[in-house]
């Protein structure tokens, strides 16, 4: 039976995020693009890259700040496609999307009442096959007023050496120290700490980690692991 270790969907994240968490995308901090350039270094090959951003404001008692954002998003994005849900708890929900033939765009715009007053929440995620330079630097000029910054990288790697011996190997590439691990026959999860990354999350040990690991065994290519990286928890189902 399939086990998802991490599974977290921009819907979710909506709910479960309650930490901050702050990635800066220039220089040497870009963790995604180090990661990318670990795993190619390694010979995988990238499959998909994912991004997920959110930033959250304090509202007042009324929805004007809501409606304003939700005006100035549907003008500045006016290609995707936009639906709007309201539930029975005060929460209102504009969810707008982009699918194009290697990538795709998701971002919500949530307003949710919190005794008398409303919270706004806005969330943006893209993901795209395969990796391309050029797409991620345009990506980031998008990103750099987002609070938050999530990341998720999938790759195929043939096999070499065993399961274990890969996730040993990814540990080390990343510099990383391993906090919490799961081995089965087909599939490695670990949860580790790269102290070189400023920013962090704890577990409930206390223990602090801000990058996860997924290696599972291709069902399709027995020869070949997928291979999942994400920071500082992994996004996608793997």
């Amino acid at each position: 039976m399939k086990k998802i270790i991490i599974y977290s969907t921009a819907s979710v994240l909506l709910i479960t995020l309650f930490f901050h968490f702050n990635f800066k995308v220039l220089g040497k901090e870009d963790k995604l693009l180090q990661t990318i350039d670990n795993l190619q270094s390694i010979n995988a090959n990238i499959a998909q890259w994912s991004i997920f951003t959110k930033k959250e404001e304090k509202s007042d008692s009324s929805l004007k700040k809501y409606y304003q954002r939700k005006s100035e998003l549907k003008k500045k994005y006016q290609q995707f496609n936009w639906e709007v849900e309201k539930d029975e708890n005060h929460h209102i929900k504009l969810t707008g999307s982009l699918k194009e033939k290697n990538r795709e765009q998701l971002i919500t715009l949530t307003a949710f009442k919190e005794n008398d007053k409303y919270n706004i929440l806005e969330t943006y995620s893209y993901k795209s096959r395969g990796w391309n330079n050029e797409e991620y630097k345009k990506v980031l000029l998008t990103l750099d007023e987002k609070e938050e910054y999530y990341f998720t990288v999938k790759a195929l790697m043939k096999k070499q050496e065993n399961i274990e011996q890969i996730s040993t190997l990814l540990v080390k590439k990343f510099s990383a120290k391993s906090i919490e691990k799961l081995v089965e026959d087909d599939f490695v999860s670990i949860t580790a700490y790269n102290k070189s990354w400023e920013n962090y999350l704890t577990s409930s040990k206390k223990n602090k980690f801000n990058v996860q690991f997924g290696i599972r065994t291709n069902k399709d290519l027995q020869n070949a692991y997928n291979l999942t990286i994400g920071s500082p928890i992994i996004t996608e189902e793997y």
